[in-house]
C-alpha cells in the first residue's frame, strides 16, 4: 500500500492537510486540489 500525505510548513510546525490510500500510478487531481484549499482555510483563519 502507498500512502500519499500532503502537508506544509508554518514557521517550525508541520502542518498535515490531508491523507490517502493511493491506488494509480498517478496523483488523483481532487486530492491535490482538496489539499491545497485546505492549506488556504488554514492560512485564512489564521489571521
Amino acid at each position: 500500500m502507498v500512502f500519499r500525505i500532503f502537508y506544509f510548513f508554518d514557521k517550525d510546525i508541520i502542518i498535515t492537510v490531508n491523507g490517502y490510500v493511493k491506488k494509480k500510478d498517478k496523483l488523483d487531481p481532487i486530492e491535490i486540489a482538496r489539499a491545497e484549499r485546505l492549506r488556504k482555510e488554514y492560512l485564512d483563519n489564521k489571521s
